[in-house]
């Protein structure tokens, strides 16, 4: 009796837990295509609770600073959340995937009415590895 308990127990399914946010959670420089070329964008992400929110800022070729804002839509459970953004421009949604450590993120963002979707990437900030640079042109 006691090792068919034993057999139970081990072949219990257990529940995956999902990675938390929080290492996510950060100051990213990088870049995001915007106008048809790579500008330089600053993403800020913070966590709280189990909701990842945050803001970001990118530099148009004119010199103007664009501010918006990431409200979490979801967690896969792994390295990707989906988001949506909204700035002067409009809104829409925005995946990010990261690395395993939440030091990169590599995504893409695209306008609620249209289906094309445009690269936005960073770094964090303080991470050590090499921060994106804007001015290669777009392939």
């Amino acid at each position: 009796m006691l090792r068919f308990a034993l057999l139970l127990i081990l072949f219990i399914p257990t529940v995956a837990i999902s990675e938390p946010l929080d290492r996510f959670a950060g100051r990213y420089r990088g870049c995001a295509v915007s106008g048809g070329e790579w500008v330089p964008i600053e993403t800020t992400l913070a966590v709280s609770g189990n909701r990842l929110s945050g803001s970001y800022i990118f530099i148009e070729s004119s010199g103007r600073n664009v501010n918006g804002t990431i409200i979490f839509e979801s967690h896969d459970g792994g390295d990707s959340v989906t988001l949506q953004w909204r700035d002067l421009y409009g809104e829409g949604s925005a995946a990010f995937d990261f690395t395993a450590d939440g030091s990169r993120f590599d995504g893409y963002w695209a306008a609620e009415s249209s289906e094309s979707r445009f690269d936005w990437n960073g770094v964090r900030i303080g991470s050590g590895r090499t921060i994106p640079d804007c001015r290669t042109p777009i392939s």
